[in-house]
């Protein structure tokens, strides 16, 4: 028994001895992972690499090798030193990463790669290569462990190790290569800033004195010229004018200028700076313009940087000497370029800027009225009734669309007149329009508009006319509905604008929209008005329900609940307006006529109300009535109706 016990004492002690190890390899990793996520130097990396290489497989002797000038050069070592300090970059090792890429630790792998003489010297078992995409900058030679050999276990870890010293490496080349991208980007970036600022200052301003002005400060002070001067097309003259001039010498210096261009010269858009004092720039000037060069002599010009666009010549900046003596650079010239394709925009946008507002305004007009149409087409559907929708429609003509004077009228198919619904701003008491022969093109569903103040006399009757007193004309809309034969509904008659004519093709369209979204709505509410003349509803199904409803909020509540029976054998219809009813609803909410001779009323009003309004009801009307009482002559639906058994 105790030999099996010290045997299992010894399987313990490997066990936690082979956990430890595990664990403190891996804590060692996220120690690597950590150290490497930072952003590191290549001399750190490499010291790191090699530190933490030894550490975690715990190495007897390793020597590590970085890549200065065209060998490998010894920068560390652990252990027994050797004489080999400097290996060859050979065409195999240079080679390594794009074909192999991976440890070395077979021996005709590193025979491959390495001398023999390199592998005896330090005795390598393993080869870490340190690789940036596909250059190897440098290797760690590794022997066995302090204690036994490589193992499987010691491989993974390697593997594991070189990919994150090789990530490392790779982000340092890529901050490196970054940093060096910065910095050539701040030169470009501190080459362009005078023309961004220049450009910003310029396409800022939307005066074009001002504009003119500052692009002539902007011109001399960034080029240093004495003389400077802005010419430009002019298309009112149709010629070429100086729109700004400076003289350092000479401040209220004002001179006129101008030129025509040659449109015969063809223009060569690689010549855009001109050397006034060579013949061969002169000549081409002189092709370019009628006037020639005698024409700007008083700009002593140097050196004239043309406009081009599109083939054509927009103008020139002038340079004369500069203040300092010194001869213009190539910078100057790309400088002026720049600033005076910039300036000539924003010249064009200043020109434009009175144009665009001028049209923003009539958009913001356009879109108030399609705002207020969208209202006027949401009202129109949520209308339940005729007259709504008419007066709803009429408020918003004068509200939003400067209607001052206008009639709606709907069609009557039996009478062929149109009863006016609604007035606006009209004072009236005829109730109808009679059609006449001038309304034909009215009823094919045509717009008629006449722009006289008597043309309202042509379609409307002398009193209607004469009631709308002073017209700018007429212009009416029909509302109908374009089925297989054109169904008349109605019109909108505008008689007055506040501000525009009658005729406004604009408002002719608006008004035409309106019509045709009201046209659908109206023809609705025609078939629910004729439905409601042949159906009748449920009531008897009705006053179930809703006498249930009432029963249960009643004994809830503790509120009254009274039952009228109204029986009168003289009703004749209830699908056609009853008077009687109408005077029994005028009474009270719930009216349930469940056939033409007997009649229910539900109520929550105390017995003494309901008996008085019955009694005021037959001081008109003869008929017989009975009020029962919840709670007292029934209590639930069945004892209701046996009360009529």
């Amino acid at each position: 028994m105790e030999y099996d016990q010290i045997l299992s004492r010894i399987e313990q002690e490997n066990k936690e001895r082979f956990l430890s190890t595990k664990i403190f390899r891996y804590s060692g990793i996220i120690k690597a992972i950590d150290f490497f996520s930072q952003r590191l130097t290549f001399e750190q990396i490499v010291d790191g690499a090699f530190e933490f290489t030894n550490e975690l497989l715990t190495i007897e002797r390793s020597a590590i090798f970085s890549l200065q000038g065209k060998d490998f050069v010894l920068k560390n070592i652990k252990g027994e030193d050797s004489v080999i300090t400097r290996i060859e970059n050979t065409k195999e090792l240079s080679d390594l990463p794009k074909f192999y890429g991976y440890l070395l630790y077979e021996h005709d792998v590193l025979r491959k790669y390495f001398d023999e003489v390199i592998i005896k010297s330090y005795n390598v078992a393993m080869v870490i290569p340190l690789i940036i995409d596909d250059y190897l900058f440098g290797f760690i030679l590794i022997s066995n462990k302090a204690m036994g050999q490589l193992e499987s276990e010691d491989y993974i870890i390697a593997e594991a190790l070189m990919k994150l010293y090789n990530n490392a490496l790779e982000n340092y080349k890529r901050f490196e290569d970054l940093q060096e991208m910065n910095r050539e980007l701040d030169e470009k970036v501190f080459n362009l800033f005078a023309i961004n600022q220049s450009s910003k200052a310029l396409l800022s301003e939307l005066n074009l004195n001002a504009l003119y002005n500052l692009a002539i400060d902007v011109f001399s002070e960034l080029t240093l010229s004495s003389i400077t001067g802005f010419v430009l097309y002019d298309e009112a003259s149709e010629d070429f004018k100086l729109k700004a001039f400076k003289d350092i010498c000479f401040k209220d210096a004002e001179l006129m200028l101008g030129l025509n261009a040659n449109e015969k010269t063809l223009v060569d858009a690689s010549k855009v700076i001109l050397n006034m004092e060579e013949k061969e720039s002169a000549d081409y000037f002189n092709s370019l313009f009628k006037e020639g060069i005698d024409a700007i002599k008083f700009l002593r010009s140097k050196f004239i940087i043309l406009l081009l666009k599109s083939g054509k010549v927009l103008g020139f900046v002038s340079l004369g000497p500069t203040t300092t003596g010194a001869e213009y650079n190539k910078g100057v010239f790309e400088l002026t370029e720049s600033l005076a394709s910039a300036a000539y925009i924003a010249l064009s946008n200043a020109q434009l800027f009175k144009k665009v507002n001028d049209q923003k305004k009539l958009l913001e007009n356009k879109l108030s009225d399609l705002i207020s149409l969208n209202k006027l087409m949401k009202n129109v559907n949520s209308s339940n009734d005729m007259d709504t929708l008419m007066d709803l429609t009429l408020k918003t003509l004068n509200v939003s669309f400067d209607v001052e004077k206008a009639i709606a009228a709907l069609y009557d198919e039996e009478k062929k007149c149109f009863k006016i619904k609604g007035c606006l701003n009209i004072k009236t008491r005829k109730k109808e329009i009679k059609i006449n022969k001038d309304w034909k093109k009215i009823m094919e569903g045509d717009i008629v508009f006449e722009a006289r103040e008597m043309a309202a006399h042509k379609y409307l009757s002398k009193s209607l006319a004469d009631d709308i007193g002073k017209c700018s004309g007429i212009l009416i809309i029909p509302i109908f509905l374009d089925k297989l034969e054109l169904e008349m509904l109605g019109v909108i008659i505008v008689l007055k604008y506040k501000d525009s004519l009658i005729c406004d093709d604009e408002y002719m369209l608006t008004l035409e929209t309106i019509a045709g979204h009201m046209a659908p709505v109206i023809s609705c509410m025609k078939a629910v008005q004729r439905n409601k003349k042949i159906t009748r509803p449920d009531y008897n199904y009705l006053l179930s329900k809703e006498l249930e409803k009432e029963m249960v909020e009643a004994k809830n509540l503790f509120i009254d609940l009274n039952v009228v029976y109204i029986e009168d054998k003289n009703f004749k219809s209830l699908f056609e307006n009853n008077p009687f009813i109408d005077k029994i609803k005028e009474k009270f909410n719930k009216v349930f006529p469940v056939s033409n001779n007997h009649i229910f009323v539900i109520t929550n009003e105390p017995y003494e109300d309901v008996n008085k309004k019955i009694t005021s009801l037959k001081e008109t009307n003869k008929f017989n009535s009975r009020i029962l009482v919840f709670g007292k002559d029934f209590e639930s639906y069945n004892q209701f109706t046996g009360c009529f058994e």
